[in-house]
């Protein structure tokens, strides 16, 4: 009897324990922001690049708020009001940051842009869908912007991708094209040209007249990618 006494005393304590858990508030503070270079959004894969927020005072976190970024270099995360440590991880941004953490103090919606230098630029892109090899054809330019040599780092990947909708991603293509970037010396590379990755026009649907391309550059020793934004090309 006095076992079932106190297992009794022990799934009440329980349940008010359970009961106060559940009434706790839910975040609802929203930090949101951009990545930027000189004002303009810059483009990445999909769940690539991220942020991590650390929770200080006497309560914080023992492990990050981890808060992805976009492909289109836009990000999101409710949160509770308080003060943060922003943290962007070396190994998960194609870019330098003038300061590698931030103080964050959240106290209602927050938008909070953040200015960075990537380490390359993609410019004058321009594609060409190649009806005959039923290819979307590129060409392009890799600016070094990031040349102190205690940063610089020389490119590892450029490779152009293809795919059906604006949310275009490693992951999500029809298809993409690698060029050799092997025993490349850094620096800026002008007149860089893709022969163009296929599209397999044939197996989109009947309806559907455009693709959409990305161009992508990977540096060595960072696993994201820098990319251009999806740019829709009407074809038929």
């Amino acid at each position: 009897m006095k076992k079932l006494f106190y297992l009794a005393i022990c799934a009440l304590a329980l349940t008010f324990a359970a009961c106060e858990y559940d009434n706790y508030d839910e975040p609802e503070s929203r930090f949101s922001g951009r990545i930027l270079y000189n004002g303009e959004q810059l483009g990445f894969g999909y769940n690539e690049v991220y942020i991590e927020l650390w929770e200080l005072g006497d309560w914080q976190l023992k492990q990050a708020i981890r808060v992805n970024v976009d492909i289109d270099g836009t990000f999101s995360q409710v949160l509770f009001d308080g003060d943060y440590k922003m943290v962007i991880p070396k190994s998960a941004r194609p870019f330098v940051m003038e300061q590698d953490t931030v103080l964050v103090k959240i106290r209602g919606n927050k938008e909070m842009d953040i200015e960075v230098t990537p380490y390359y630029t993609i410019e004058n892109v321009k594609y060409k869908y190649n009806a005959e090899a039923d290819k979307l054809e590129c060409t392009c330019s890799i600016r070094q912007v990031v040349t102190d040599p205690a940063e610089a780092k020389t490119v590892n990947i450029m490779r152009e991708y293809v795919g059906k909708t604006a949310y275009l991603y490693q992951g999500s293509q029809i298809n993409w094209h690698t060029l050799n970037t092997q025993n490349n010396p850094g620096g800026s590379l002008d007149n860089v040209i893709f022969s163009g990755p296929a599209v397999n026009s044939s197996k989109l649907p009947a309806a559907q007249n455009y693709i959409f391309g990305r161009v992508a550059v990977q540096v060595n020793g960072i696993s994201p990618m820098l990319m251009t934004h999806p740019k829709k090309i009407t074809f038929r």
